[in-house]
């Protein structure tokens, strides 16, 4: 009966069971459009943010398995600081490169900019391809020039902590006698701003414009 229903079901050993191919678009078209309150329940069962029974009897295997020595939670042993500065310059640092293999809207349109007006001239590196010490910049001349371009969003940068990471940031180029212009993401909106910012930081000073 189960097979009339649902097709032949096949079980492969360490992996459970598996549909085939043409059972599974038969049951995503059979369902495609209808509402699953019931299944919605179902992984509320089992889910920890939705059940506390379920969590305790997770957190009872966590602590099972650390008492036989199996897991080691990562932060044993470690003050907060300690933890603090190893996800900054590490941890959190690795987690962002892994989520940033291509580069992200705003940077984009930045580099459709880039390459119209100013061809062979810059190139993005904004996905790991550089870094100065923790800091990894948007944008570096490749023609002999020490320019970086950083594209900052409005969100994310405006911040005091935000803030202060930033000045770090650019003292940090400055040390590896790079000069570094900021565009802001909102700026993005105003092309003619953003191409006189840039005409007057690859021209004529190169200096950094101040940027808060």
């Amino acid at each position: 009966m189960f097979n009339l229903i649902f097709g032949t079901i096949k079980k492969k050993r360490g992996i459970g069971w598996k549909l085939r191919e043409d059972t599974k678009r038969k049951i995503g078209k059979a369902n495609k459009g209808k509402a699953r309150p019931d299944m919605i329940e179902r992984m509320k069962i089992d889910n920890p943010m939705f059940n506390r029974e379920s969590l305790e009897k997770r957190t009872r295997t966590v602590k099972r398995l650390y008492k036989e020595g199996k897991i080691k939670p990562p932060m044993l042993g470690r003050t907060l600081p300690e933890v603090s500065k190893r996800m900054k310059e590490g941890g959190a640092m690795k987690a962002r490169m892994a989520n940033k293999f291509k580069p992200n809207k705003p940077e984009k349109i930045m580099i459709k900019l880039l390459d119209f007006y100013f061809p062979d001239e810059w190139k993005y590196v904004g996905d790991g391809k550089i870094w100065f010490a923790r800091f990894n910049p948007d944008f570096i001349n490749c023609n002999g020039k020490k320019s970086i371009i950083e594209l900052f969003g409005d969100y994310w940068h405006q911040t005091s902590e935000a803030i202060e990471n930033d000045k770090k940031r650019i003292d940090t180029y400055k040390k590896y006698g790079y000069n570094t212009l900021v565009i802001w993401e909102s700026e993005l909106k105003d092309t003619n701003l953003v191409l006189r910012k840039l005409n007057k930081f690859c021209y004529n000073s190169g200096e950094m414009e101040r940027i808060w």
